[in-house]
């Protein structure tokens, strides 16, 4: 069965141990990996989807780049440093919804760190979907 409700994450405490033996362990990443790969559709559609791009720190702190939201005049709190040249993060909500069971959904939160890509896509989209306003309109709403 390719259903989202493998995917699914427990509302309240763990899962029943029948659930856990019956279900491969996955997490939700896999299904936005999977529907932003291209192969649309087959496990769980976006019905919607909100983004916001973001300056990230670039600063390095024990090895793994801060990517922590800059204030307006380009400071990190964290580190407590000026960042010259920022990094462009894009902050992702989804909802999935399930292709066999529609009443099964799935809130998903994304960071990317590779911005300048995201909205290339979503430029091509949009131009796609001036082009066939209708077959993308009933699968990606902004």
């Amino acid at each position: 069965m390719n259903s989202l409700k493998r995917f699914q994450l427990p509302e309240q405490g763990t899962r029943q141990q029948e659930e856990l033996d019956s279900v491969e362990p996955k997490s939700i990443s896999d299904v936005v990996n999977f529907n932003s790969a291209g192969v649309f559709y087959v496990l769980g559609k976006v019905t919607n989807m909100q983004y916001r791009v973001y300056k990230a720190c670039p600063f390095r702190s024990k090895g793994l780049i801060c990517r922590r939201k800059l204030s307006d005049d380009n400071m990190c709190e964290a580190c407590g440093q000026k960042a010259i040249a920022p990094i462009h993060t894009v902050f992702v909500r989804l909802l999935l919804q399930d292709v066999e069971q529609a009443d099964i959904a799935q809130r998903v939160t994304m960071f990317s760190s590779v911005a300048e890509e995201f909205l290339g896509m979503k430029a091509a989209e949009l131009l796609a979907k001036e082009k066939e306003p209708e077959s993308l309109a009933k699968h990606l709403t902004i």
